[in-house]
């Protein structure tokens, strides 16, 4: 997989920190998956789209990087207020009076 995905990631958002050759693969296919389901990106994310991702193939890059560079704006304001939407998990005896 090639480095122009993650400084495109790093564009959108400056806390992700990837490198190629020195992040682990699974590591790479957690955090990029989940970028992207935050940025809601439509896909099957099957073990054979890992993998393609992996391997850099086309018919799986390309689309990513049509669906980054074709809504830059609209991603970055996402990804931006995606760390202030997150849910947290509450504990019961917090939650509210009974």
């Amino acid at each position: 997989m090639g480095d122009l995905v993650f400084k495109i990631f790093k564009n959108l958002n400056e806390d992700i920190n990837l490198n190629a050759k020195q992040t682990p693969p699974a590591e790479i296919i957690y955090q990029v998956t989940e970028f992207l389901r935050v940025l809601s990106y439509e896909c099957d994310y099957t073990p054979e789209w890992e993998n393609g991702l992996l391997n850099g193939e086309k018919k799986i890059i390309y689309p990513i990087y049509y669906f980054l560079l074709k809504n830059f704006k609209a991603l970055k304001k996402r990804a931006y207020l995606a760390k202030y939407m997150v849910l947290i998990g509450v504990p019961q005896e917090f939650s509210g009076d009974p």
